[in-house]
């Protein structure tokens, strides 16, 4: 992939300041305090490094202000249920970890599991990867297919399945693609599983895909809140432009524009989660 030509530049204390912008008026004294000692909560993201994303792809930004006043897709009474949905059959046990983090990440909406049709009932591109010499599905097309099955009390539906997808013919692969206005997406958990690479897999191999799954699912339905990639802070809407780079960063969810929780409890059930994915 080219290179852009201008250097990244990591943004300032005063500029993730001001992208957190006054909260001068908010009520939740713990939210209150960590978003005063933000830099203390959460870790400023670091310089990238050569292969990272922010050396390749150009990102300004998005303070919360910025957010606040988008117009991106509104919860309401009517549309108030984000749906996952399998594209192909597997692991009940999986799907269900799945929809409960999800169900905590984004408390109060309640998260269901849906599976309308399967992958091998639509028509979608294809192809064999050139590296892997594996099977990839178009991640565009599949986001156009089922579009039409998203439910009408749905606030975004996310579609899982276990193959490898690609963006476009000159993408090598995508983690995920997400569609900000249609309010679907769609993730692989294929390049998460170490046995996809012909490695030998760790003895806890279900948590690891797990929770690289759960994140790469929560930044995927970021969007569809409207979020941009995070710049200011390491955290799950930063982008990822290889496994590496998705695998440090967090789960957190002080996301620096939209500031959704201050921090975990362990006693809550986000907090679990957290604590089991030792990010707690």
């Amino acid at each position: 992939m080219e290179k852009r030509s201008e250097v990244f530049a990591v943004p300032t204390a005063a500029a993730r300041a001001k992208a957190l912008g006054s909260f001068a008026d908010c009520k939740n004294l713990l939210l209150k305090k960590t978003l005063e000692d933000a830099d203390k909560y959460h870790k400023p993201l670091p310089k990238p490094g050569p292969d990272d994303w922010l050396v390749s792809h150009t990102e300004k930004g998005q303070p919360f202000e910025v957010y606040e006043t988008s117009r991106h897709n509104k919860v309401t009474a009517a549309r108030n249920v984000i749906y996952v949905h399998p594209l192909q059959e597997m692991d009940k046990a999986f799907v269900e970890a799945c929809q409960k983090f999800c169900a905590a990440f984004y408390y109060p909406l309640n998260v269901k599991i849906i599976q309308k049709v399967d992958l091998k009932g639509i028509s979608v591109a294809s192809r064999i990867n050139d590296d892997t010499e594996k099977i990839q599905y178009n991640a565009s097309q599949i986001l156009k297919v089922m579009m039409k099955y998203l439910p009408a009390d749905a606030y975004a539906m996310i579609c899982i399945l276990f193959d490898d997808i690609y963006n476009r013919d000159s993408w090598n692969y995508v983690f995920g693609l997400a569609d900000l206005k249609a309010r679907v997406g769609v993730f692989s958990f294929a390049r998460y599983n170490p046995v996809f690479f012909d490695e030998d897999p760790p003895s806890n191999l279900s948590q690891v895909i797990l929770y690289r799954a759960c994140k790469v699912m929560v930044h995927e339905l970021g969007h569809m809140f409207g979020m941009k990639h995070c710049i200011y802070y390491s955290c799950v809407m930063n982008a990822s432009n290889h496994l590496e780079e998705a695998a440090i960063k967090p789960l957190c969810r002080l996301l620096c524009y939209c500031r959704c929780v201050s921090c975990v409890h362990a006693q809550t059930p986000l907090g679990y989660w957290f604590q089991s994915f030792g990010e707690v």
